[in-house]
This record gives C-alpha cells, structure tokens and sequence, in this order.
C-alpha cells in the first residue's frame, strides 16, 4: 500500500506539477516503508489528515498548501 500511495503522489506531481500537498503525501507514503516507527508516523499522520478532511473538507496537506500559498 506504501509503494501505492507514493505512486499515486508522484503521478499528482507530474500532472500538477510539484507543491507542499502531494510533497508531504509522497514523504509520509515514503515513510511507511521504515518498520515500526515509521508505519507509526504515517498511520498518526494520514488517520489525523483524514479526520482533518471530515471535519474541514481539506486534509493536513491541502491546509499547509493553503498557508504556503498565502505567503
């Protein structure tokens, strides 16, 4: 699912071209592939983006797209 989920980010890239949201998606995606602790560190950080989607319509990613873009 990892090697799915960075795929799926590179492809975003190449047609969106790069950005702070599929940046942070690809490096969390990435990071599932480091045992323990980084399956830790992408399952805290995709369930709160989830949570984050539901509740604002925007995930953790999209948000800090959205504070970059203000500067």
């Amino acid at each position: 699912m990892g090697a799915v989920g960075v795929g799926i980010s590179v492809y975003d890239m190449t047609q969106n071209g790069i950005n702070v949201s599929n940046s942070m998606d690809a490096v969390m995606g990435a990071t599932t592939f480091i045992p323990v602790v980084g399956w830790v560190i992408s399952g805290t950080y995709f369930t709160a983006s989830f949570i984050t989607e539901l509740s604002t319509g925007k995930s953790i990613s999209e948000h800090a797209q959205g504070w970059v873009n203000t500067w």
